[in-house]
């Protein structure tokens, strides 16, 4: 026989009752040292496999990249673009990388991964922070470059991103809210996740403010501003903050991002992404928007918004004004639509320009398509009596446009005093632009600066019309000819740059609608 003795001492009780008592507590031991044993060995299961958020709670667990697959029609497709020549970095900003995409910023992992592979196809490589910065002092382009940025520092970038990154060979821009590091979790990434995140090699951390991630109330209503360009209202005082409080506030809030991001190890951030992309508007103060513009100029080396329409590369005029665009990415964007808006911001170039020019690629004054009537070269714009209409040519491509010339034939097409004339522009897109208006015997110049338009020549022509107008667009000066004679000529201390628009304004009493007949663009060299 095995097991406690038959018999344990000679109590009154009885030994077999002494023995049932000793069985019992010794048995209720041997439960509980099993109970531990089995704790134990779960905790060791634990510390080997870890738990759905990781053993550290400042650490969440890193997925696995998820696999996509194109068919062959799509791969070509996107592979097509890979050909395209441009060398001006494109942006791209993100927010939250979730399983859960019901927030308008979540796009799902399966749709991130399938945006990068088809830009993977498309020939983009990606560009570090420090080649960002390097490319706005120099100008020097690369071919395909592309800039993946992620606002606000989200917990989905190092639990699915960035998996998805490696997968493709890319890496990407993350802009910290430093005061929001760490809390709300699981929402918000961790110092340490995001020093995890920069030991990869794949990201960049950079600022995106501490607190100014917010609004302000701007009034004794209650209504309320972004926190970085609006004077706050001091309800106790009664009264806005002065300029001299506005100032101090935002310049301790982006010098406190500063000094958090360099203190835990990360380096002096160099960029900065603004919050809500409010850079100048909406302000209750001009004075306090501009302060912001030039703090961030003065303590960063490009300062970072979304931008509308959202299509554009990095023309060289934002590259000297170090104001970046970004085509922003929504839950609803598919990897066709990604595809469209990057190849639809791909620069066109004066020479991929037919003679004469196409009815398609015009946008109306919102940004929005418009449809040119068009017949035998020539365009109409469809405007009625009374009132006018402008056209431009794919603005945010031909931003960089310099040393070319447009020619068109412009034909008022209604005599002298009735109130109707055609226009052609130039500088689109660019810090000016310059507008020659032509009605029958009349032509008028215009120049635009910082939104304000004026006329600076008006004169008579003398022949009838149809009129043939010439632009010749050099870096520092623009010429109009009328009829092979030259009307004005313009010299500029700045770099003329942009694209070209047509306009059409139409006198109430108007009998037929202005006309522009073989509209040609071409190379000066």
């Amino acid at each position: 026989m095995t097991g406690l003795p038959c018999e344990v001492g000679t109590g009154r009780r009885g030994g077999r009752h002494d023995i049932s008592r000793v069985q019992r507590i010794l048995r209720a031991g041997l439960r509980v040292l099993v109970r531990v044993g089995m704790l134990t060995l779960l905790g060791g299961v634990v510390a080997v496999f870890g738990l759905a958020k990781g053993d550290d709670p400042d650490l969440q667990s890193h997925n696995e990249a998820v696999s996509v697959e194109f068919d062959p029609a799509t791969a070509a497709r996107y592979k097509s673009l890979a050909d395209a020549p441009f060398d001006r970095p494109i942006l791209l900003n993100y927010h939250d990388i979730a399983p859960d995409a019901r927030a308008p910023y979540r796009v799902t992992p399966r749709d991130f991964a399938a945006q990068m592979h088809m830009l993977k196809l498309a020939g983009f490589h990606t560009m570090s922070a420090t080649e960002l910065v390097r490319y706005l002092r120099t100008g020097e382009g690369t071919d395909h470059s592309l800039v993946i940025t992620f606002d606000d520092g989200t917990s989905g970038l190092w639990t699915h991103a960035d998996s998805i990154l490696e997968q493709c060979g890319f890496r990407a821009i993350v802009f910290v809210i430093t005061g929001r590091v760490g809390t709300h979790r699981p929402y918000y990434l961790t110092w340490k996740e995001l020093a995890k995140m920069q030991e990869t090699g794949r990201w960049d951390i950079e600022s995106h403010s501490h607190d100014g991630h917010d609004w302000v109330a701007i009034d004794a209503e209650g209504t309320t501003g972004p926190f970085m360009i609006n004077r706050a209202w001091l309800s106790e005082a009664g009264r806005l903050e002065s300029l001299a409080e506005y100032r101090r506030r935002v310049e301790r809030d982006l010098r406190r991002s500063i000094a958090e991001i360099e203190s835990h190890g990360f380096g002096r951030p160099q960029l900065f992404a603004y919050p809500f992309s409010a850079s100048v508007k909406p302000s209750n103060d001009v004075q306090a928007a501009a302060y912001a513009k030039g703090l961030v100029d003065e303590l960063f080396e490009g300062g970072l918004t979304n931008i509308s329409p959202p299509t554009t590369y990095l023309s060289e005029r934002h590259r000297l004004q170090r104001q970046l665009g970004r085509i922003e990415v929504f839950t609803d964007t598919t990897s066709d639509e990604l595809f469209e808006r990057v190849r639809d911001s791909l620069p066109i170039a004066v020479e991929d320009v037919p003679a004469p020019a196409e009815a398609s690629g015009w946008l109306d004054r919102s940004g929005e398509t418009t449809a040119l009537r068009m017949e035998d070269g020539t365009f109409r714009l469809g405007v009625q009596p009374g009132s006018w209409a402008e056209v431009t040519f794919a603005p945010q491509q031909t931003e960089d446009w310099t040393n070319y010339l447009v020619q068109v034939q412009l034909d008022p097409a209604a005599p002298a005093g009735t109130d109707s004339s055609s226009g052609l522009e130039i500088g689109v897109g660019g810090e000016g632009d310059y507008r020659i208006d032509v009605s029958a015997g009349w032509f008028r110049v215009d120049a635009q600066s910082l939104g304000e338009r004026s006329t600076i020549a008006e004169g008579p022509i003398a022949a009838p019309g149809p009129y043939t107008v010439l632009a010749v667009v050099r870096p520092h000066e623009v010429s109009f000819e009328i009829n092979g004679v030259v009307v004005h000529e313009i010299a500029s201390q700045g770099e003329i740059r942009g694209g070209i628009g047509l306009r059409v304004r139409l006198g109430p009493v108007a009998a037929a609608e202005p006309a522009f007949r073989n509209l040609t663009v071409a190379s000066l060299g």
